[in-house]
């Protein structure tokens, strides 16, 4: 059975709408170039899509606040239907990909569609705000029914082999930058890391914030500390330092192949909808908010 996925997105800067269908519908060789994004111009030609887009699944059904976009997205990605309304989209498909990252801004449409049911994957994280992120987590239907998570939790590089781990020796300190806003990229160096957090608990945060610079230091119960830093407005590689007892290893972002992680995650969420293995994330989701809040608190003192 292949799932059939309905996309909704339409949010500035954001080329996911276009991406995350390209990976289970292929792309229009014809419609590529009117793709208004330029690094997904430039990370497709590098891959064979016949053998690595996610064949159980497909985007038949897309909508946006924008009908001209939704039909451009649509002819770019091989979409079948585009909806006038979310209502049409809602019916239509087994499960939903609400592609948008403009937090403050989407959250009347997100909050109509969790209420139809379906399962949903929500782009970077559900909210920096920990009451509504309560919220939106009482509307759901079932348990789990909102997926999120950044794309770079399965980028490789980030995932230790146990002859690495070994090496570093007991990891006591990571250092992340990642170029861009706090509010938009902070989760691609956040989450990532989490996984080798064992004690979930936070002990202590220090916040430095300047112009565009925003870092964020938590000390954690397990006495591991982590160092969150974002730079908007600089084009750089984005890192991960991890320093043990015993040596360190620095991983440099490698941007230009992230599409493997989105097939990665979408892979992941289909496998979820497909088997109907639904987990409880709650708490994970409110560990996020919390520290991306922390990061935004410009009344901040430090505890």
């Amino acid at each position: 059975m292949s799932i059939k996925y309905g996309v909704v997105g339409l949010s500035k800067g954001n080329g996911h709408p276009f991406s995350w269908s390209i990976a289970c519908n292929g792309f229009s060789q014809k419609n590529l170039n009117k793709i208004p994004f330029f690094r997904i111009r430039h990370y497709l030609p590098k891959y064979n899509l016949k053998f690595c887009r996610v064949n159980d699944a497909e985007v038949t059904h897309v909508w946006t606040q924008n009908y001209n976009y939704s039909k451009l997205i649509s002819k770019a990605c091989n979409i079948k239907n585009i909806c006038k309304t979310l209502d049409e989209l809602a019916s239509s498909v087994d499960a939903i990909l609400f592609l948008r990252d403009d937090i403050e801004f989407r959250e009347k449409y997100l909050i109509k569609l969790i209420k139809k049911g379906k399962p949903i994957y929500v782009d970077k994280y559900l909210h920096y705000d920990i009451k509504k992120v309560k919220s939106l987590l009482r509307l759901q239907k079932f348990d789990g029914q909102i997926f999120t998570e950044s794309p770079l939790v399965n980028n490789k590089k980030m995932i230790l082999s146990q002859e690495e781990q070994e090496k570093i020796g007991k990891i006591k300190l990571i250092n992340s930058t990642v170029s861009g806003s706090w509010t938009k990229y902070g989760i691609h160096i956040i989450e990532p890391i989490l996984r080798y957090v064992k004690e979930k608990k936070i002990n202590t945060t220090s916040l430095n914030k300047f112009r565009d610079i925003t870092s964020l230091s938590i000390k954690w119960e397990d006495g591991l500390i982590t160092n969150f830093n974002t730079v908007d407005g600089s084009l750089f590689k984005s890192s991960s330092e991890f320093i043990g007892s015993k040596s360190n290893k620095r991983i440099i972002w490698d941007l230009d192949y992230t599409f493997d992680d989105f097939f990665s995650t979408i892979r992941k969420f289909t496998y979820i909808v497909k088997n109907k293995s639904f987990k409880n994330n709650n708490n994970n989701n409110l560990l996020i908010a919390k520290i991306i809040q922390t990061g935004l608190n410009k009344n901040y003192k430090n505890v």
